[in-house]
């Protein structure tokens, strides 16, 4: 028995762009299961690109070899589902949610992190400052609410990577945590090709917006991500 991971990459290009990727990983335990992480650049991906990306997995000779395969996309990407749909006999889905967080030791912000997300969706929270605060509060969290104990919240994606590359969240064991230094917090992630470290300025990224009732999502400001190559 062997616990060797093996890694492959698949990327859809338009020109020299990588405009979706894949990150796969075949475990060399016989009857294991494949994992796929799906994802598409930010901005414009033209039509067919997602579904090129899932012929791309779907033809790798370890995928093709095995009965089953555990794949991620983008919440709302119907057209990688769609594509899967087409390909195998049967699909089910479901939504992976919120998988890892981690507190700033001495602070109140945490950073919060979806399980493989293939958007690279991450947020950022202002806890309490005191214990014992009741959540959720009498008449709930909502838009105008002045009474909930999180001061603030923002929720954004990891920015593309340097030399235009995706973003992809890492597998189990959920790999983020965070640290202070001085009296700055910090988020620290690794991606799942384990070629990058994000280091995340937690305030900096809670001002990118504030305001109950806000959208709460930020488009990622550079200054608040590193990356740290591996």
């Amino acid at each position: 028995m062997s616990d060797r991971v093996t890694r492959r990459h698949v990327e859809v290009k338009v020109g020299e762009v990588t405009v979706a990727a894949a990150d796969v990983s075949l475990p060399g335990e016989p009857g294991a299961v494949p994992r796929a992480s799906l994802h598409a650049s930010s901005g414009h991906v033209p039509p067919g690109s997602r579904a090129r990306l899932v012929d791309g997995v779907l033809d790798l000779p370890e995928v093709r070899a095995g009965p089953r395969l555990e794949a991620t996309v983008p919440l709302g990407d119907s057209e990688s589902l769609d594509r899967f749909r087409e390909r195998c006999d049967d699909v089910s889905t479901r939504a992976a949610g919120t998988s890892g967080i981690a507190v700033a030791p001495g602070t109140h912000l945490a950073v919060v992190a979806g399980e493989f997300s293939g958007t690279g969706d991450f947020g950022v929270i202002q806890l309490p400052a005191t214990s014992g605060v009741a959540f959720p509060p009498a008449g709930g969290c909502g838009a105008g609410s002045t009474n909930c104990p999180i001061g603030d919240w923002v929720r954004f994606t990891m920015p593309s990577l340097p030399g235009g590359g995706v973003w992809s969240n890492g597998l189990d064991p959920h790999t983020v945590t965070a640290y202070t230094l001085g009296t700055t917090a910090f988020g620290l992630a690794t991606n799942n090709a384990r070629t990058f470290l994000a280091n995340i300025d937690l305030a900096c990224m809670l001002s990118a917006t504030s305001g109950r009732g806000a959208t709460h999502i930020a488009t990622t400001p550079a200054a608040c991500v590193t990356f740290i190559a591996e």
